[in-house]
Formats: C-alpha cells, sequence, structure tokens
C-alpha cells in the first residue's frame, strides 16, 4: 500500500529534503557523510512512479537527494555504480532521474524479497552494529573498525566467506581507484537471508569523491591502508602491511589490484556510455574519469617504483 506522488508533490519533496553540503565550520574539508549527503527517503516505485510507502509497506528503493550547493552527487553516485558493476562487484541497482530542475538517484533495495505476492523485508547489520560500534564510530580515525577488523568479521559472521573475503578485498581496492574517500564502516552489511545463509550484501552509497576539489570533500580514505589515509602516499608496502594485518596472502591483493586497476577506465567508458545512452551527455563525468586516471597512475607507480 502506497500514497502516489502527483508532480508537484515530489517536486516540493525534492526541493524541501535536497540538503547543502556543509552543515559546520571546520579547518578542514567536511567528510561527504557528515556533510549532509545522505539525505534520503524510502520510497517505492512502480511503474515509472514515486510512492510513498504507507502503514506496515515495505519500500522498493531508496530516493537520495542532490546538494544544494555541491553540483552533480546523483550522477557521480550512479556512474561510480555501474563502474563497479562493470567490474562484476556485485554492487546496488541504482539510476539516475531528473524531475524538472532537480535531479536524484533511485538504489533498488537488496533487502527484500518477492514472496506471495508480497514483498518480505531481510535483515542485515552494518559493520558498525556488527562489531558493537555506535553509529558515531564509523570512521577508523575516530575510533570505527578498519579494513582489517572488516574482514575478520567476515571471516567469523559470513557463511561463505571464501566467496565474501575477495568480494571484501575487491571494494577496498575500487575505492582507492575511484576516489570513494567515504567508504566507512557503515557502508558495509551482512545481509540475513531466509535459507539462514549470511552474506556480505551488494556493495552500496559508492562515490567518486576525488571528482571534487579536497576543499570540497576530504580526500583521505575512510579506512586507511597499511595505517596510510592520504592516497598520495600509499606505496606497495601499505599494501603488503594491510595484507598481513588481514593474515591474508599478499598475492590475493595484488591480483585482485592488478585485475581491478587494467580494467577501471574500460569499465568507466562502458558505464559512461550507457549513462549517456538514456541521459544525454554529462560534460562533468570528465572529472570522474581524471580522479580514475590519477589514481590507477598512482597505484602503477607504486607497484613498479617497488620492484
Amino acid at each position: 500500500m502506497a500514497g502516489r506522488l502527483s508532480d508537484s508533490d515530489l517536486t516540493r519533496l525534492l526541493i524541501k529534503r535536497n540538503p547543502r553540503a556543509v552543515v559546520e565550520e571546520s579547518d578542514s574539508a567536511p567528510r561527504f557523510s557528515l556533510a549532509g549527503a545522505q539525505d534520503k527517503v524510502p520510497v517505492k516505485y512502480e511503474d515509472g512512479q514515486v510512492l510513498i510507502p504507507l502503514g506496515n509497506s515495505a519500500s522498493t528503493h531508496i530516493l537520495k537527494y542532490r546538494l544544494r550547493d555541491v553540483s552533480h552527487v546523483p550522477a557521480y553516485e550512479t556512474i561510480t555504480t555501474w563502474t563497479a558493476n562493470e567490474l562484476k562487484l556485485d554492487a546496488c541497482e541504482i539510476n539516475y532521474h531528473t524531475h524538472g530542475n532537480e535531479s536524484f538517484s533511485l538504489a533498488k533495495r537488496y533487502d527484500r524479497v518477492a514472496i506471495d505476492g508480497g514483498l518480505a523485508r531481510l535483515h542485515q547489520e552494518d559493520f558498525c552494529q556488527a562489531s558493537g560500534r555506535s553509529n558515531q564510530n564509523k570512521y577508523e580515525h575516530e575510533g570505527g573498525p578498519g579494513f582489517a577488523e572488516c574482514l575478520k568479521l567476515v571471516q567469523r559472521h559470513s557463511t561463505q566467506p571464501l566467496q565474501d573475503i575477495p568480494r571484501l578485498i575487491q571494494w577496498q581496492v575500487f575505492n582507492y581507484l575511484v576516489g570513494n574517500a567515504d567508504a566507512h564502516a557503515k557502508n558495509l552489511s551482512f545481509l540475513y537471508g531466509l535459507d539462514n545463509a549470511t552474506r556480505l550484501s551488494p556493495f552500496y552509497d559508492l562515490i567518486a569523491i576525488h571528482a571534487w576539489p579536497s576543499h570540497v570533500f576530504n580526500h583521505n580514505l575512510a579506512m586507511s591502508i597499511g595505517g596510510e589515509s592520504n592516497i598520495h602516499k600509499v606505496k606497495r608496502r601499505h599494501w603488503e602491511q594491510l595484507a598481513d594485518d588481514c593474515a591474508i596472502s599478499f598475492i590475493q591483493f595484488e591480483n585482485i589490484i592488478g585485475k581491478l586497476s587494467e580494467g577501471v577506465i574500460d569499465a568507466f567508458e562502458r558505464a559512461k556510455k550507457r549513462f549517456e545512452s538514456e541521459h544525454g551527455e554529462y560534460p562533468a563525468f570528465q572529472q570522474v574519469k581524471k580522479a580514475l586516471l590519477k589514481n590507477q597512475r598512482l597505484l602503477n607507480n607504486a607497484f613498479e617504483n617497488a620492484r
């Protein structure tokens, strides 16, 4: 059961809820999710219509707003997530939408399953919850889980750790390459299936933060690599340290790093071609590609210079 939004209702919703990027003063650029950038609302999306769930009705999508004073957030999240899926990283389904002068994205909920003509909710638990942390402690530098602890959570709780551990490593490498500096512990979750399986959920909240200048959003990685969060300072030895911290063979890291680094630009171009075939040319994607090329070069140089 859901209430249909008229065109004017949707316009008012988008304008009213459309947040500002910076909510408090700081000596450094804000983190993306601390900057009002995560304002969202659960909705139903059926037959091209955005609906508001009523009563106990389950939502099907998450509607995410654009930022009032920072451009391109819905488009950048869409292209970043599509790039991940082009690389077979199992990210959520997301699409870009416009309504009048407003833009927004709709991410399909992966924690829903069709049963007997209706929708059932699956339980999910983010990695702050799984590690016993408060939502306020999602960043590693503020006491939240680091990557090695997240990997140990997967080892402990996943019913398919041999599949989910490589996926988690792919997530960290991909975030480096696209400059997703806001990949913190609340952006990882376990999904509990009806078959009692516990799996690392599809990836979500993927966005190329480095496509914006560093004075707009903080460019330091939310989860450090071998103790280093500044992407310009990450060397091969930091990846080796991360593998050691995880008690995982560095060869596994190295293979994933090589494969994703080699494929990420072509994956981006395929995602861009799809986006522009559906929505027209989007010149600002050049900033995403510029960040990808820079980070790819940094990663390749870190490994080549260590030989």
